[in-house]
This record gives C-alpha cells, structure tokens and sequence, in this order.
C-alpha cells in the first residue's frame, strides 16, 4: 500500500491530494509499461515436416480413400514409400524449431494401405500381425493396434488408412533437435503384414520463451522509485508555494 502525505496547510480544497493521487496512477502505468516492455510476449509457432510426396501411392491423384496393390507406382526417389512389402520401414523428419522454443505438442500421421494389425477379413483377428513404429528408437506402445484392413486380390480396391499419434512429452526430447528418425516395423507379429506407405507428416507446435533480458528487480524498482520521488517533490513544492 502507497502513503501520501500531503501538507495540510498547503491547499483548502484538496487539489494537493488529487494531483498526488493523479501522479500515482501515472507513475504505476508507466512501470507497468516498463515491465511488458523487458518481459514481451510468448510467440507460438507450428513447424511441418513431410517425408515422402504425398501423391496417393505413385499415382498423382488428389483423392486418396481407396487403392489397388496393381494400381502402386514407385518412383525412383522415394525408399520406402509407395513399395508394397513387408520390412521395417525407415525414413526422417528434418526441420528447424525457432530459437530459444519449447514443444508444447507434436502429432505424427502416417498413411498406409493394407495394414492389418487388428486384423483382416480372413477371420483370424489381429493375432498374426503387430505392425511396430519407433521414434528414434523409442517404441509408441500399442501403434496400429486400431487399424485394419479387408482381405482382398491385388486389383481390389481397399480403404487407405490414415493413423495419428498424440506424441507425448516422452517424445519431445527426442525432437528438439530438428532430426528423428522413424520405423515401421511390418513383421512384429507371427505373420509379415505386407503394407505400403504413402506418406508421414509430423507437426510441432511451440512456444518461444518471452523473457531474454531483465534488469534486476532492484532496478526496476529504483527507477519508479526515482521517479515518483521527483512527482512528489514537484507537487509539495506547489503546495508550499499555494500556502504562503
């Protein structure tokens, strides 16, 4: 709590005490001013890395809800995408995370055709198939445990799958880095599940720190101080002048 003292003397209509009580109010706002202007403000970013074209399995169609094994075109830069088989799957997700940010949250999606880790249409549930993913060589317990796939020939249209993972904070240090590494493993399971993928996309929201160079409480402090000391000089200076 602020005391003002006013000298009673001075002033017969309580002018003294208004214009200290004004001065106050200026002087706190200004210090309020002082205070956003070192700390700033938090900024938040999303960054988006893709791996792999992104082209509906090699065929450049922009609508992807069904494919054929036989409809599948491999070009030749892209590994381990659009390649139906069964293997561990690798590829990297490169990017640059703004300076002095933290991961607030990151969400995996992967695209895939023919998964059937819950099983198929062949009446044997998902216990033939555990397709595994890995993050730079940490497992996400229970991956595909959700997703399955029809049986059928290699000129049958099947549903494409897209699955996405909620990464947690578990995940998070190995992302700051701006390079992971990730692995599908197709054969975990006592049979091989032959798959393709099209593409993953992994996205990253941060925030910046807002706080890079503060003076010193003490200082802060001494400057408003400083300053309310001369508005208050100034105006028991007026109020001597008023009563004589």
């Amino acid at each position: 709590m602020a005391i003002i003292y006013v000298k009673t003397v001075a002033t017969d209509n309580g002018s003294a005490w208004n214009n200290a009580y004004g001065s106050l109010v200026s002087a706190l706002t200004a210090a309020q001013a002082i205070f956003s202007l070192f700390l700033g403000t938090a900024n938040a970013a999303t960054i988006t890395s893709i791996a792999g074209d992104k082209d509906c399995f090699g065929t450049g169609s922009n609508i992807c809800n069904t494919i054929a094994v036989s409809n599948i075109v491999q070009g030749t830069n892209d590994n381990d995408f659009d390649f139906f088989t069964f293997k561990t799957f690798q590829w990297s997700h490169n990017y640059s995370l703004p300076a002095s940010s933290s991961i607030t949250s990151a969400v995996l999606k992967i695209v895939t055709f023919d998964l059937e880790d819950n099983g198929a249409g062949d009446g044997l549930g998902g216990i033939p198939f555990d397709d595994r993913l890995f993050i730079d060589g940490i497992e996400v317990s229970g991956a595909f445990d959700d997703v399955s796939t029809p049986d059928g020939n290699a000129f049958t249209q099947l549903p494409v799958n897209v699955t996405i993972f909620n990464l947690n904070s578990l995940f998070f240090s190995s992302l700051v880095d701006g390079n992971v590494n990730i692995e599908l493993n197709s054969f975990g399971g006592t049979r091989a599940d032959a798959i393709a993928i099209d593409y993953a996309e992994l996205e990253i929201q941060t925030i910046s720190e807002p706080l890079t160079s503060v003076p010193e409480p003490s200082t802060i402090l001494g400057l408003v101080t400083l300053g309310l000391g001369a508005l208050f000089s100034k105006k028991h200076k007026q109020d001597d002048n008023a009563g004589n």
